[in-house]
């Protein structure tokens, strides 16, 4: 098992597709972070008022699959469509092996993958409002993610 992790930005072409990531970026949020598996979802306004700065880790493949299926057909999804997702995907099974449900005896030590992926316009992994502050998801799962409860 390897923990998923996405970051990278949600990049507006107008003041029209902004205002859609605005009106539907709260509820994609709470569903996002109430989804099984979820450990951090976070979307913050960078400079740009175009530009959105995207971070979640998910517990494993599957709880990130879901979550990306469950946003495909979500209000979100179909409102932000248009927008342009420039997001990187890592998969890291060093830090799942370290945690304290799996050790070295459970689950081999394996390397970091990492791959950009271009994400369609249907996948949108995004989460906050430029002007609310970081929440980070509680980590329910037992497996421990450095820095995940810190802003």
């Amino acid at each position: 098992m390897s923990t998923v992790h996405l970051s990278g930005r949600l990049i507006c072409a107008d003041a029209e597709q902004a205002s859609a990531v605005e009106l539907h970026l709260p509820e994609h949020a709470r569903l996002s972070r109430a989804e099984p598996g979820c450990l951090r979802f976070e979307v913050t306004g960078a400079k740009d008022p175009l530009v959105w700065d995207v971070s979640e880790s998910f517990v494993d493949r599957a709880a990130f699959d879901a979550h990306q299926a469950r946003v495909s057909a979500s209000p979100w999804g179909v409102a932000t469509a248009g927008i342009r997702r420039d997001y990187t995907v890592i998969e890291d099974r060093a830090q799942c092996a370290q945690s304290p449900v799996l050790n070295s005896k459970t689950q081999p030590s394996t390397p970091t993958i990492a791959m950009p992926v271009p994400m369609s316009s249907t996948h949108s992994p995004t989460a906050r409002p430029r002007n609310a502050t970081a929440v980070p998801t509680p980590n329910t799962s037992g497996h421990h993610e450095a820095g995940a409860n810190e802003p």
